[in-house]
């Protein structure tokens, strides 16, 4: 009912099931190129049951512009000068009076210039490596005051098979950790891996370090190790520990530190907190070790490739997931929601029932209480390459059925299955 989302509307989804003892898809060689340095992980899920393993996919990095507020009359390009220095931030162009403009940076709130006099042909400075110009697309029109553009750091997916190339992600926002869904469908994101990582503690009664980057600008891309050189007490008489941090070449990351329990000694933006006994502190050469990692985050000069593997049917588990069958709904209230007619007086209701989970080649029997076959239903993947079959809940003479309980009986190779429904008027 109706064309949008609002609330005096209805959307309608029918659910969709996958077969029994199906083996979802797969991503399948992810790999990076390109001459960027990203490290971010990406993670791709197939969310559908089409084939696309004959296909590879490239995943690549650009600007676009785009029409916020207003009817401009131009567009904002970027203009790489250098590709190295770039970022992925997102920037936006106010308008202004006096045929002005201020720039921002989207991402970081940041106002980059403010009162820029607006020019075709023009190359303003908007970040290192990186300029803005504005192309005209309707010269009937110039910006005004209020009007409002960004250039957004997007991410395109295209489909390749052999020489043939399909976009099906048509330059999206990027943003980390945000889903973005191809027209064939796959769900892709992108996350920073672990910045912390390999993280050995020695396995020491009544000692702990807990490691957590206190700033991920001073991070460097190396490996420590924390060495335990001894102990000793104040003035006080309270115990504390020699503590070295040096590098994998073992060169001294940070000078020999004293610290106390629950003190904390912060290196290269790492911070590494002590939990130790006083009364029985860890022995002299107890060594702890972690790998820092920098995120790294994907640039205009970062590509990232990967294929699918299809999912298939296990036949080896047929026989244990024909228990997950199920009839939707159950029971069957006739003139329901559920119905596409929404309950409306209709000379032939529009009336469908479900089997949900089925083996991808089977039979469906429904019968009577009494035992007389009303209806048979052939479910093969060729035809409806998913687990659910729908019947009409006619008779194989084209009547209605009558309200009541029904049997049915899913029969695949040597397996089957058999449960009852509810019909209610």
């Amino acid at each position: 009912i109706g064309n949008t989302t609002d609330a005096v509307n209805t959307i309608r989804i029918n659910p969709h099931s996958t077969p029994a003892a199906h083996v979802p898809p797969t991503t399948n060689n992810i790999s990076h190129s390109g001459e960027g340095i990203s490290n971010y992980e990406l993670d791709v899920i197939p969310l559908t049951i089409n084939q696309l393993s004959e296909y590879s996919y490239e995943l690549t990095f650009d600007y676009i512009s785009r029409t916020e507020i207003g009817n401009p009359g131009v567009t904002a390009m970027a203009v790489i000068l250098d590709s190295s220095a770039t970022s992925n931030d997102h920037y936006g162009v106010e308008f202004v009076p006096d045929a002005r403009f201020n720039l921002h940076n989207l991402s970081t709130g940041e106002v980059i210039r403010e009162g820029y006099p607006f020019r075709i042909g023009v190359a303003y400075t908007l970040a290192p490596g990186m300029k803005i110009e504005f192309q005209i697309t309707d010269s009937s029109r110039a910006p005004s005051a209020g009007d409002y553009l960004s250039l957004i750091f997007s991410a395109t997916l295209e489909r390749l098979d052999g020489q043939d190339t399909v976009t099906v992600i048509p330059g999206q926002k990027f943003e980390p950790g945000v889903h973005l869904v191809s027209d064939d469908g796959l769900m892709l994101t992108m996350n920073p891996q672990s910045e912390l990582q390999d993280i050995i503690i020695p396995a020491v009664l009544d000692f702990d370090i807990v490691f957590e980057v206190a700033d991920p600008s001073a991070l460097l891309d190396t490996s420590y190790q924390i060495n335990m050189t001894g102990s000793s007490t104040d003035s006080l008489g309270v115990v504390f520990l020699l503590v070295d941090i040096l590098y994998s070449d073992l060169t001294m990351a940070s000078e020999t530190d004293t610290i106390y329990d629950t003190g904390s000694i912060i290196f290269n933006g790492i911070s590494a907190s002590f939990d130790f006994d006083p009364e029985n502190p860890p022995p002299t050469g107890t060594t702890a070790s972690l790998v820092s990692v920098p995120a790294r985050a994907p640039t205009i000069r970062d590509i990232f490739q990967f294929g699918i593997l299809d999912g298939y049917v296990d036949q080896s588990l047929i026989e244990s997931s024909m228990e997950s069958i199920r009839v939707v709904p159950n029971p069957y209230i006739v003139g329901s929601l559920w119905e596409p007619d929404f309950g409306e007086l209709r000379d032939e209701p529009l009336r469908q029932l479900q089997f949900t989970h089925l083996p991808p080649e089977c039979e469906i029997f429904i019968f009577t209480l009494s035992g007389d076959l009303i209806k048979t239903l052939e479910h093969q993947t060729a035809n409806s390459p998913s687990g659910t079959k729908t019947w009409d809940l006619r008779a194989e003479g084209g009547r209605e059925i009558a309200p009541g309980i029904y049997l049915y009986l899913v029969k695949s190779n040597t397996f089957q299955y058999f449960n009852r429904f509810a019909v209610i008027k």
